[in-house]
């Protein structure tokens, strides 16, 4: 008897632990670029936690996004660090402000359903995936910049195809397009405007 269960734990303790460490949030996150809706189906199931998916994923590609500016001096080597540093930082400050202000104006002015829907943890991890998108969008595009319009064509639209693919956020079907548009449309105008008033600000280097 004490074998038996000494078996039965020993069989049963890698899932425990497996379940104690959670999801892997960078498959998580590949899988809702390759197949959104199997993706989010994912994330719903382990329960994904908004604030371990941001800082596994998004946090991290924000890092890559101001380490990747310094990419610049490979094809312009005269180019100066102060420079380099200025544009990473606003980039980075652009992301991370729009991160949160992009969900508190979801959260203000979406219809009344998708506003509720997104006061949940699901809601925040599709402000989170969106931004991680574009992040990636950006770093990617630092790095190849030859390929900068192709790139971002294809963040905008894992952007439009991820929000289009949140099956938990139902809302009626008069809404669903103004939801859509108004979620995409604040991810990508917020970081626009906010660098481009950093740019403005920071002094001539």
């Amino acid at each position: 008897m004490d074998s038996n269960k000494d078996n039965q734990s020993a069989e049963t303790s890698p899932e425990k632990a497996t379940s104690a460490a959670g999801p892997n949030y960078f498959l998580l996150f590949l899988q809702l670029l390759v197949s959104p809706n199997s993706g989010w189906r994912r994330i719903k199931g382990v329960k994904a936690d908004p604030a371990r998916f941001a800082t596994n994923i998004f946090y991290r590609l924000l890092a890559l996004m101001a380490i990747a500016r310094f990419c610049v001096l490979i094809p312009k080597p005269d180019t100066s660090v102060a420079l380099i540093l200025q544009h990473a930082v606003i980039a980075f400050v652009s992301f991370f402000g729009s991160y949160f202000g992009s969900y508190a104006l979801c959260c203000a002015v979406l219809p009344p359903v998708a506003r509720d829907k997104m006061r949940t943890p699901y809601g925040k991890v599709l402000v989170a995936a969106g931004f991680s998108v574009l992040a990636l969008g950006y770093t990617l595009s630092l790095i190849a910049p030859h390929l900068k319009a192709l790139l971002w064509l294809g963040a905008l639209y894992s952007l439009y195809i991820i929000c289009r693919g949140v099956k938990f956020l139902h809302v009626p079907h008069s809404d669903s397009v103004a939801t859509c548009t108004v979620i995409c449309a604040f991810n990508i105008i917020m970081p626009a405007a906010i660098g481009w008033l950093l740019s403005s600000l920071m002094p001539a280097v």
